[in-house]
């Protein structure tokens, strides 16, 4: 997310943990010629998960853009969001702050 500072650099996206990478559950999937080949279903189901759980935006790779171009929040990435998935865009607005 970032680091312990605060900091992000180079990245701009991730200041104060904006926003957060991961890796894509199909770890192979930078390396296979043909992604439609592979199965995306865990990569889809956490999208959906973090969607779920108010996140507005998903930057995927070129790579996979028919994969997950109809996907809530799919923003193309380009060839930089081919090894991660980079989520961002968190509606703070949906925390309920509960007290006693």
């Amino acid at each position: 997310m970032l680091f312990k500072n605060g900091s992000c650099y180079p990245s701009k996206l991730h200041v104060n943990g904006e926003s957060i990478d991961t890796a894509y559950f199909n770890r192979y999937a930078r390396y296979d010629k043909n992604p439609d080949l592979l199965n995306w279903d865990n990569d889809k189901a956490f999208i959906r998960a973090l969607h779920k759980f108010h996140f507005q935006n998903f930057r995927i790779g070129i790579k996979f853009k028919k994969t997950f171009e109809n996907m809530p929040g799919y923003i193309d990435g380009k060839d930089l969001h081919n090894s991660h998935l980079h989520t961002e865009n968190f509606d703070e607005k949906a925390v309920i702050t509960k007290t006693d």
